[in-house]
């Protein structure tokens, strides 16, 4: 865009419907925040961390240890509709991470966030996705509130489990004591049934467990 237009007023043929045009790039460019894009791309690198005398780099001059910051921000800038961000406190120091706390806060659009820190998880999400066996479950709330309903679920999950626990119990015991017993022969069987089913469906359960790769999503 802004080389059409420079090459538009460099144009020493250039017609009145050239300058409208030129004219309508120009709107146009300043709608996009392009007059501001500068300043903010400045903001976003000193807010990261990058000293101003490395804004004019090269990125292969930059120091490595500053290149993901450079490229953070670039991430960060042109406020996109949605921002994924894959660990984006690593390498950072307490101070850039309360910065990049405070940007994605505030930030209007989007934001998927996948990290280990939790203490940045609870400071910037609004909702935690939940992935398990295939399945996604969305919790309101910040790290911490999924943490402890996830908590309270696997306590009710255990005492579940405790209760079949104590009805494959009864139905072995029934079995064992019943299949010799003529008037109670039909009632075994009938227990073996319900005892096979119900071995089935723990299999099919560790099989779907085994192939399924859990990790938590936290998006805002």
């Amino acid at each position: 865009m802004v080389h059409k237009r420079d090459a538009i007023y460099a144009n020493p043929d250039a017609t009145e419907d050239d300058y409208m045009k030129a004219g309508e790039l120009e709107a146009e460019y300043g709608e996009m925040g392009g007059y501001e894009s500068e300043s903010n791309a400045g903001n976003f690198l000193s807010g990261l961390g990058i000293k101003d005398d490395m804004h004019q780099m090269l990125m292969k001059d930059i120091p490595s240890n500053m290149k993901v910051r450079v490229l953070l921000a670039q991430a960060l800038f042109g406020n996109p509709d949605i921002l994924l961000l894959d660990e984006p406190t690593n390498g950072l120091d307490i101070e850039t991470i309360g910065w990049l706390e405070n940007f994605l806060a505030d930030y209007e659009n989007i934001v998927l966030v996948v990290s280990h820190d939790r203490h940045f998880l609870d400071a910037v999400c609004t909702h935690v996705a939940d992935v398990d066996r295939s399945k996604i479950k969305v919790f309101t709330g910040n790290y911490s509130f999924w943490y402890e309903s996830s908590q309270l679920m696997a306590r009710q999950i255990t005492d579940k489990n405790k209760k079949m626990e104590e009805k494959r119990k009864d139905l072995l015991d029934f079995i064992a004591r019943f299949s010799a017993n003529a008037s109670k022969s039909k009632q075994a069987t009938s227990r073996k049934k319900l005892w096979r089913n119900w071995l089935l469906k723990i299999l099919s359960r560790v099989i779907v467990s085994i192939r399924v790769l859990y990790f938590n999503l936290c998006v805002k």
